[in-house]
């Protein structure tokens, strides 16, 4: 539709007004803007970089001042007068407040160790009020040409008001033929990217457009496969994250994608915090196999000190009729002897004494008999006593200096009846004296070799047997013990030291057994493991001569 000649003059004239002034005015306006930005990252560049750096950062902070106060000078020209009073002020902040702080911040470079931040506060006081009558005037510049540009929309709508009937059927006529055109070119593609964006709402990301052109609606088409095609890739990594997979980097599709550095800087705030978690879980795992061993320690510490208590008590009642049947039958022996004596004495030297003699020989030899028995009874009944005094007595607590045959011995006369059942065999080859807690290693070797009897006689083997040896090697004492039992599978082997862990069954053991045994060995400075031979299990000690001599 065509507008009359003083009608195109009007629109003409204030469309002219507005693109040699108002536009112009928020182009300058802009680009000022730009400049102080740029002009106040020089400046606070300047105070994290090294002398020379910082100088040249300053120079380009003055050289785009300048910039800015001639962008100030061509913007007076183009504001209307009513803005002309914000301008000056504006141009009289850059050149007394950001002058001056560059002046400041330039004499301060000279020095040889420039301290910047008593400037840095000062340019963080100066520069955001002027930012804000900046920004300000552009707001009012923008809504000042808005309004320029409504009040030609509203000349030109008013004029065209006239020749809408005209236009009406000239758009009649050819809208026929325009919507056809607009149907194949705009309305279908349309329709399908509405489709398309659709399922993308529900969540199918999957799904593409099918073709694309070289117009703006191709172009929008290329670009929303683009956004889709990256959306999924970032919620493919975001499922990778859920899923634990923190070591896949997300390649950001710009340097201005906040989606892919936000998902990336999640990752490694995530990966840091599954690191800090999995230390915490370590500790709390470590706290509590201390806090189970120490109180298995304790218990079995406390069962080792009942037990001495019983044992003394019931030594001391042992002691004294053991004491009283070793006095007395002694006293027995003189008495018969002496009867032995004189009935020989008394016996006249004939046939018929002789008959008598040998009569009441018989019975002297079954008194010996009895006397030998009965020494070697009661000197085992002392023996095992004190054995089981020296195995469980509190004194022993201190580190002391001995063979390791007595720790041997004392803890076989505890085991007697138990060794009967096996054929067991102790080699010790050891000459060496070594400096150890005596009742701890008691224990610990009571504790082996009543695993290795309870072993090898496991699944009714018919010929069990347990082998104890004992040498010295260099600086330190080795002690295994063997059994011919069904060994320890190569799966558990690793758990056997752990505290509560038993191949036995439920009621038969506790699993603090091997746990106490290597604290024990671990404490004396030597080693404890499980060593491999092609049947049943073999436990070596390895302990150093003087690993507690510095206690003794």
């Amino acid at each position: 539709m065509m507008l009359s000649g003083n009608a195109q003059i009007q629109i003409f004239e204030q469309m002219t007004a507005v693109k040699k002034f108002q536009i112009p005015a928020n182009e300058e306006s802009t680009q000022t803007y730009n400049l102080l930005e740029k002009t106040f990252n020089k400046l606070d560049d300047a105070a994290f970089y090294a002398k020379a750096p910082a100088q040249k950062s300053i120079k380009d902070a003055q050289d785009l001042l300048g910039q800015a106060l001639m962008q100030i000078d061509n913007l007076n020209e183009l504001v209307p007068t009513k803005y002309e009073p914000r301008v000056q002020k504006l141009k009289n902040q850059l050149n007394v407040q950001l002058g001056a702080l560059i002046n400041a911040y330039q004499a301060e470079s000279q020095k040889d160790s420039p301290e910047f931040d008593e400037l840095q506060w000062k340019l963080f006081q100066t520069y955001p009020p002027i930012k804000k009558d900046l920004s300000l005037l552009r707001t009012d510049l923008i809504n000042h040409t808005n309004k320029k540009l409504d009040e030609v929309t509203m000349l030109s709508t008013s004029l065209f008001e006239r020749g809408l009937m005209i236009f009406i059927l000239v758009l009649l006529v050819s809208g026929g033929l325009v919507f056809l055109a607009l149907r194949r070119s705009i309305v279908s593609p349309l329709r399908e990217t509405i489709n398309f964006l659709e399922e993308i709402s529900l969540g199918k990301l999957d799904v593409r457009l099918s073709s694309t052109g070289q117009d703006e609606i191709g172009r929008m088409r290329a670009a929303l496969n683009r956004f889709t095609e990256q959306l999924e890739h970032k919620i493919q990594h975001l499922q990778g994250i859920s899923e634990g997979n923190l070591t896949e980097h997300l390649q950001p599709a710009s340097h201005d994608d906040q989606l892919g550095e936000t998902i990336n800087n999640m990752r490694e705030s995530l990966k840091v915090s599954r690191s800090l978690l999995l230390g915490e879980i370590e500790d709390h795992k470590h706290s509590k196999r201390t806090l189970e061993e120490t109180q298995a320690q304790l218990v079995q510490s406390e069962k080792m000190s009942s037990l001495g208590q019983l044992v003394a008590g019931v030594a001391h009642e042992i002691n004294n009729p053991v004491n009283f049947l070793q006095s007395n039958f002694f006293a027995i022996q003189q008495s018969i002897q002496e009867i032995h004596d004189l009935l020989f004495e008394l016996l006249p030297d004939d046939d018929e004494a002789a008959d008598i003699r040998n009569a009441f020989n018989s019975e002297f030899d079954k008194i010996h008999r009895f006397k030998t028995n009965h020494e070697v009874g009661t000197r085992r009944l002392a023996e095992i006593v004190s054995s089981l005094k020296s195995f469980t007595r509190h004194d022993q607590a201190e580190v002391q200096k001995i063979e390791i045959a007595e720790v041997i011995n004392d803890t076989l006369v505890i085991l007697h009846n138990k060794i009967k059942k096996v054929d067991f065999s102790v080699d010790n080859q050891s000459k060496q004296h070594i400096y150890c807690h005596a009742s701890q290693l008691g224990q610990v070797f009571l504790n082996l070799v009543n695993n290795a009897i309870y072993a090898s006689e496991l699944n009714d083997n018919p010929s069990p047997e347990v082998k104890v040896k004992v040498w010295d090697e260099s600086d330190h004492l080795l002690l295994t013990v063997s059994d011919n039992g069904p060994g320890v599978p190569e799966g558990i082997a690793a758990k056997i030291f752990d505290p509560f862990f038993t191949t036995k069954p439920i009621g038969e053991g506790t699993g603090m057994g091997l746990a106490i045994c290597y604290r024990i060995i671990e404490s004396h400075k030597g080693e404890f493991t499980l060593e491999k031979q092609e049947q049943g299990a073999c436990f070596q000690l390895k302990l150093p001569f003087n690993g507690l001599k510095e206690h003794f």
